[in-house]
Formats: structure tokens, sequence, C-alpha cells
């Protein structure tokens, strides 16, 4: 039976619901999966069934200091070579692209956390050792992808090789933005190490999207790298249209705005209430549901509470688990995602699984998965009034958001089905596996 280990910084994880669904699509190939985490899930979002359960099959690696202190010396008796290369990687701080300064605050803290991967780093390949997992794969190449070359590598020089592979999703989290004179290295590189070593190391890194995959080779100029594209997907039986109602009659009103999402900046929920608050001034009928949870759920709360007219009209769900998301797009007419950083959005792809037109922006891989004017709209991060314009216009063509929704769900059931995408990584991890 093949089998795998998965790394992620935070697992389960409300916003990352698409990799506990991608582990599921593995076992039921008939691979066994190991579950860690860096850091433990949301104590609020264990009141969900489905997330306690996947949390109690995970492995947390930080905040057992002495366990990791613990891990650290037996690794240094079974092989002090592998373990002081690993101590003197895990601690190597790498200033940022051009040399710039970095204040002394700065690079302690960058070496306290750098030195907690090396204990978590011993910590996953004494549990890797004892078991007879060989490969690693990795979502996000953060922290948990140092951790993952950190213990890997320990563990291929102490003379059992072990390898690790990466899913890259948006280049913005390592502080390339959208502009072709961003800085780079990334902005993560003095805590996380280079995406370069990550990627480097790699048996291969898997990117989400075209987008991504032309950014990387863009930044990573010069290294050789087997970067494969498996697209993120959505199990298109679960997340499927209603049946098909009685012709005739008048749509329901008001008009159902969805959101779902990690309630932050970077997703737009502020520029959504903006559009909302316009909207509902100039007369438009329409409900707001917000689900999901974040940072700025105080933010979010104080402003509708404070408005007399978003306070009727937006209902803030809080979180909602992934086994009652297919309900909740049913019951919609249109989603809406103003974000300003992404990949491809997962809960673009359930929505559309789900026969609901889109409103999002034309930002990363997006594009590649909706296709303006056809099973969605898309306007430009931060444009207030096209936001409110591509809202206003779906909500009052009922005929145009089904033919639209129609086509949303064509594309996802064309690039985006998960049975077919877990088919494509399977064949990766397999070959790393086995290598």
């Amino acid at each position: 039976m093949p089998a795998v280990a998965y790394l992620v910084s935070q697992h389960p994880a409300l916003s990352h619901a698409f990799i506990t669904q991608e582990i599921r699509a593995l076992e039921d190939r008939g691979w066994t999966v190991q579950r860690y985490s860096v850091r433990p899930p949301d104590p609020e979002h264990l009141t969900l069934a489905p997330v306690a359960a996947e949390a109690r099959r995970t492995t947390v690696l930080r905040g057992a200091v002495g366990a990791g202190a613990l891990a650290l010396l037996r690794a240094a008796v079974r092989s002090p070579h592998a373990t002081a290369s690993m101590s003197r990687n895990a601690l190597r701080v790498v200033r940022p692209h051009g040399g710039r300064a970095v204040g002394v605050r700065a690079l302690a803290l960058a070496v306290a956390t750098r030195a907690s991967y090396l204990l978590q780093a011993a910590v996953l390949a004494e549990r890797l050792d004892a078991s007879a997992v060989r490969h690693v794969h990795v979502h996000f190449a953060n922290n948990a992808a140092e951790v993952a070359r950190l213990a890997c590598g320990w563990l291929t020089a102490a003379g059992r090789p072990t390898s690790y592979s990466l899913t890259l999703h948006s280049m913005a989290m390592h502080g390339l933005r959208h502009r072709p004179d961003d800085d780079w290295p990334d902005g993560g590189a003095l805590r996380w190490g280079p995406l370069a070593d990550k990627v480097r190391g790699a048996a291969f890194t898997a990117c989400i999207s075209e987008f991504c995959r032309q950014r990387a080779r863009e930044v990573l100029d010069g290294l050789s790298a087997d970067l494969p594209i498996v697209h993120m997907g959505v199990d298109v039986g679960r997340f499927s249209p209603s049946p098909a109602e009685t012709t005739g009659g008048e749509p329901a009103d008001p008009a159902v705005l969805l959101f779902v999402g990690r309630w932050a900046e970077e997703k737009g929920t502020g520029a959504l209430l903006d559009a909302v608050d316009q909207l509902l001034d100039e007369g438009l009928d329409l409900r707001l549901l917000v689900a999901g949870d974040g940072p700025l759920r105080d933010t979010l709360k104080a402003r509708v509470s404070g408005s007399s007219r978003l306070s009727p009209a937006v209902e803030l769900l809080g979180p909602v688990a992934n086994d009652a998301l297919p309900d909740l797009y049913r019951g919609a007419d249109l989603l809406c995602l103003p974000s300003t950083v992404e990949g491809v959005p997962v809960v673009l792809m359930e929505a559309m699984a789900s026969g609901l037109p889109v409103v999002s922006t034309r930002i990363d891989g997006i594009p590649e998965l909706v296709e303006d004017q056809v099973s969605g709209l898309l306007c430009t991060p931060g444009d207030h009034s096209g936001l409110v314009s591509a809202i206003r216009d779906l909500l009052q063509a009922p005929e145009r958001r089904a033919r639209m929704g129609a086509a949303a769900r064509a594309r996802v059931l064309d690039a985006f089905d998960s049975s077919r995408e877990v088919v494509r990584l399977e064949e990766r991890l397999r070959a790393a596996a086995d290598a």
C-alpha cells in the first residue's frame, strides 16, 4: 500500500479544506496518509465535527519544545554528522535581496524562529523514521516546506533516503505581488528560507495554475526544476446545482449574494461591504451571506451592526463546515470574491460547480478558471465602481445568471474535477516515493 505524509503550516483549517479533500481522495485510492501540522487548528473551529475529526488524526509539531529537544538529542546520537549539518542549515539566516540591512530585533526573531523549525524537523524526522513513509508532500512553500526540507535532508544524510514535494499556490505569499519590478527573493526568506532552496530540494513542485508556473520560472531564473501543473479541484458530484425546479413564476426576493472565505483584508471583505452598502442605498433588494472566519471578525461585526442599512441585509454566518457548503451555494444567486491576493480559489470552483456565476478579480490564476463575461464577471482589484456594477448587473439579470452558471459548471467539469486532478498528483507522488 503506497504511503505519504502531508505537512501543512496549519491543518486542518477551514480556509484550506481542499487539502483535507485531497488527502481523503488519496485514501480512497488506497494510500496511507500521515497528517502533520506545524501549528494546531484554531480552537473555535474544533466545534465543527469534521474539523475535530481531522484534527484527531493530525500530529502537531510546534509547541512541545522538550519533545523537540529530546528528538534532536537522539538524532545527534544516531548521526552526529547529519544532525550538525541540519542544525547549521536550519540556523542559517538569509538576508533579504539586495543585502538590505536587517535590524537586530528582526535578526534575533528570525534565528529564534528557525531554531523552532530545527526542533520541529527533528520531531518529524523521528516519526517518519519510525514509519514506512519515504515521501512528504507540503502545501504552500512556507515554514512547513522548510521543516520538511530539513527533516528529509537529515533522514537522507543519516542513510534513510526520504524526499519531499511541494504544491505552490500564490506567489504573493512569498512577497511577490503582481508587478514585475517587485523585490525578490521573497519577503519570508529571512524566516522561511529562500523559495529557491525549497524548490531546488524538492522531488517536484506542483503549480496550481499556469500563471503560478510562469511567475515561478521568472523568479527562479536559471533553476532547473520540475514544475508540473496540478490544479486544485472539487468533487463535482457533491458540488452540483439544485435539481431542476418547476419553471414559471417570479424569482425569489431578495436576491442572495454569497461570500465564502477567510475574513481578511486580502479577501476583499471590506470592499464587498462597501459595494453592498451602495447597492442597498440604490434600492436594490438583496441579502448578503458571509461565511467564514478570520482576523477581521470583530471589524466586520462592528461594521454590520453599526449600520442601519447593512444590519438588516447582511448575515455573518461565521465558520461553516465543508459538508454544509453545497446547500449554501445552492441557496444563493451569485458568489462574490473580490480578493486582492489569490492563487486559484477553490471557493470559486465550488460555487461554479454548483451552477453559480461568480464575480471576482482579474489577478493571478483566476482568469484561468473564470472566463470574463462567460462564466462570471472579473474586475480590477480595488475598483469599487467596477465591483458595484458587476454585482448589480448580474443580480438584476436572472436569465444571464443562469447562462453563466451553466458555463461555470462546464468549465469546472472540464479542467477542475478533483477525481482527475488527484490522479495527476498521485502519479507524481508514486514516482517520488518509489525513487
